[in-house]
């Protein structure tokens, strides 16, 4: 689509960074960066009307449990251990997601104190999906598009990425799904395993560096970093 050939910082890693660069270096006047979120005002009553039996004085965490890829989601067991330790303190978590999400929203919702969950997993549009998560105060979950909704709305989030720290400076502009995809202009604390797993260490790397279809290097994170990793984003 272009006439001359274009080429980015060698440094410059996140595909946002890469595009808005690229516009100006075609002609084009950047003048913001931020993202957007798009829904109506009906949207907007519907989310206050699901949220509204929230206490005012708890906090509304939002948990993205969907992800792209099944080895980019962390062990439903092993998020239930953090979140019901979280679950002591004045909070509620809201479930999104779609409709693959249903059985392990169920799981969380059932195993968590009553009243501790609203499960909105399979319930939401994409639009009325937005207006929850402007409503909400932070987001805990995956690398995922609801996180990155999360960011545009300005929310505090903490992200669990597959992608072993170690792998980072592999081919990062091609490679690094954290380095690619970050939380967009928003506070963020990463989790991240320190090392692949088994076989991920030797083979070719891999977009993400995990080639297991399922739960794999992410599952090394423990259940306390996350607990540690919300008490952090919280003093940001």
């Amino acid at each position: 689509m272009l006439t001359k050939n274009i080429t980015t910082p060698k440094d410059m890693v996140s595909d946002g960074d890469r595009n808005f660069y690229l516009l100006a270096a075609s002609g084009c006047e950047v003048n913001e960066t931020h993202m957007e979120l798009f829904y109506g005002a009906e949207d907007l009553q519907h989310a206050r009307e699901l949220l509204e039996d929230i206490p005012p004085h708890c906090q509304k965490i939002l948990l993205g449990i969907a992800a792209s890829d099944l080895n980019k989601k962390y062990p439903v067991e092993k998020y239930w251990v953090a979140l019901n330790e979280l679950a002591k303190r004045d909070l509620i978590f809201i479930i999104v997601g779609g409709r693959e999400e249903i059985a392990e929203a169920n799981f969380i919702e059932q195993g968590l104190p009553r009243g501790k969950v609203i499960n909105l997993a399979g319930k939401t549009t994409l639009r009325e999906t937005e207006a929850v998560i402007s409503l909400a105060d932070c987001y805990i979950g995956h690398d995922t598009g609801i996180m990155h909704m999360a960011a545009t709305a300005k929310l505090p989030v903490l992200v669990l990425y597959r992608e072993a720290a170690d792998r980072e400076n592999i081919l990062p502009p091609i490679l690094s799904g954290f380095g690619r995809f970050p939380p967009w202009q928003t506070k963020s604390v990463i989790l991240r395993p320190a090392h692949p797993l088994d076989d991920c260490a030797t083979l070719p790397p891999v977009h993400g560096h995990c080639h297991h279809l399922e739960a794999h290097c992410i599952t090394q994170i423990p259940p306390h970093a996350i607990i540690e990793g919300f008490d952090k984003l919280m003093t940001l």
